[in-house]
């Protein structure tokens, strides 16, 4: 009897060793940045924000403080601790991709964010296209002012950097559509606030006052303010940064103090850089190349955004109490399973021990009550997230299709200019849309009716006919789309208020 009681008090004694010592399987993810600015804290919080929802993922970080040779070295020391996955953001993406490859060729996966390397070793790749953000920023100008001239000063990043040159490049081809649009003088801003500062108040002195100040990232942007209002303090110089990014002095709060007039998103999405991470360890299926969307932000987009994070920062917050209390409760059951595997060996020793497994079962069923109540709120929260995700999501998308729809509009226009049987028909017809469809998309986008956006159009392109050419008036009336000189004149004085023979160059 006595042997018995021994060996069943030693089985019991190892059960519940194996039992405490049991533990979630955790993911090693190493993450190598470039530098620390704003737009990467802002992907660090949202990284930090979605490991709430994968507790088994844990970061290691180190950043490179935007040298790209420190950088390649902090990879090379990161895969010798045998990570389960490597995230980089690269400072420069020639001079990093080989310690990247190196990585990706002793099995590690790689996940790059924000700037793409040349190479194909990666696993996934999620981030922002620059060039199309140059772009973008053009076309805003493009469209937001109305003069025959407009000059430009751009505040770039660092020299040669992968941002830096594509963001130019997008901006320059946006403006090469227009020669009257033009980048007069450019200055290095370092990606900082102060050194945009004293960069753009000696373009200032040394060039004048500019129409628009283009910076490449919002700080840049804030810094060229300061040098403006000290220049010039009673003119208005439009600035436009890059990023959009929520957070106390970033990029939405400068939109709506006023600061920028405007901004381009480069979104960091943390988030989905966390999610594909967990795809790949977890063998789920995943998107390879992520490429983010951008858009203009004004004012106006700027107060909801704002909105939204403050919203979100509560909601986030809400969770990290809800977290806490799960972890505290967590706790709370492994000590009471520890009680319990103790009660299991003394329930094989005395016979009292029923009274104590019931007390214990009850104290169980109400720890796993509240513990269901507090992941049902979780996952509340976590829909409520998903919605307002969703509807961000969709009015981007809908601002998307207004561009897209623009562009299709004006380049039908362009093409039919010198068609004089160009009309509303036409262009429904080419854009497959109804006759209705075309009125209320142009009228929603442009405020006139398609009849007088062609007429528009054809008067503005005779204008510069006539400023920069040597054909008559009754060429110019032919060229673009009109049956007659004398019909042509009429428009155009309705429109400008001077007649084309005054405005026609001699020969």
């Amino acid at each position: 009897m006595k042997r018995s009681i021994i060996v069943s008090f030693v089985l019991v004694v190892l059960f519940i060793l194996c039992g405490c010592s049991s533990q979630v399987q955790h993911y090693k993810i190493a993450v190598s940045q470039c530098s620390d600015d704003a737009w990467r804290r802002k992907m660090n919080e949202e990284m930090e924000r979605e490991l709430l929802f994968h507790p088994s993922l844990q970061l290691t970080l180190k950043q490179a403080n935007a040298n790209s040779a420190l950088q390649c070295k902090q990879i090379d020391s990161l895969v010798m601790e045998d990570p389960d996955l490597l995230i980089v953001s690269p400072n420069e993406a020639d001079e990093v991709e080989p310690a990247i490859t190196r990585a990706y060729l002793k099995g590690i996966p790689v996940v790059i964010a924000d700037r793409k390397v040349n190479g194909n070793y990666y696993t996934a790749f999620v981030g922002g296209d620059n060039y199309a953000v140059g772009k973008m920023v053009a076309q805003y100008i493009l469209e937001h002012w109305d003069k025959k001239n407009c000059t430009i000063y751009e505040i770039e990043g660092l020299p040669g950097s992968t941002p830096a040159v594509w963001r130019h490049k997008g901006l320059a081809d946006g403006l090469a559509s227009n020669s009257h649009f033009y980048i007069e003088a450019q200055a290095n801003g370092e990606w900082f606030e102060e050194p945009a500062y004293k960069e753009a108040k000696k373009l200032l002195l040394a060039y004048g006052k500019p129409d628009f100040i283009v910076a490449q990232n919002d700080l840049m942007g804030i810094g060229a303010r300061r040098a403006a209002e000290e220049i010039f303090p009673d003119e208005v110089i439009h600035i436009i940064g890059v990023d959009a990014l929520t957070g106390n002095g970033l990029g939405i709060d400068a939109i709506c103090d006023g600061i920028l007039e405007a901004s381009a998103t480069y979104a960091s999405r943390g988030d989905l850089v966390i999610q594909t991470a967990e795809a790949i360890l977890s063998g789920k299926p995943f998107i390879r190349d992520n490429y983010l969307g951008t858009t203009m932000i004004d004012r106006e987009g700027a107060y909801a955004m704002r909105q939204y994070a403050e919203e979100m920062e509560h909601r986030v917050e809400t969770i990290r109490l809800l977290q806490n209390k799960i972890s505290e409760l967590n706790e709370t059951i492994s000590l009471q399973k520890m009680v319990v595997y103790a009660s299991i060996s003394i329930v094989l020793l005395i016979v009292i021990l029923f009274v104590v497994l019931w007390r214990v079962n009850v104290y169980r069923k109400r720890v796993h009550q509240e513990r269901e109540r507090t992941r049902r709120t979780i996952q509340e929260q976590q829909q409520r997230l998903e919605m307002m995700s969703t509807e961000l999501a969709r009015v981007q998308a809908t601002a998307s299709a207004a561009d897209k729809f623009m562009q299709q509009l004006m380049r039908e226009i362009e093409v039919r200019m010198a068609d004089t049987d160009l009309n509303v028909n036409t262009l429904s017809d080419a854009l497959h849309i109804s006759r209705a469809q075309l009125f209320r998309k142009t009228k929603a986008l442009t405020g006139c009716s398609p009849v007088d956006l062609i007429r528009s159009i054809r008067l503005k392109r005779g204008q510069q006919m006539l400023l920069n050419t040597d054909e008559t008036i009754q060429q110019i009336a032919y060229a673009v789309g009109f049956t007659s000189a004398s019909y042509f004149t009429k428009c155009y004085k309705d429109l400008f208020n001077i007649s084309p023979c005054d405005v026609k160059r001699p020969k």
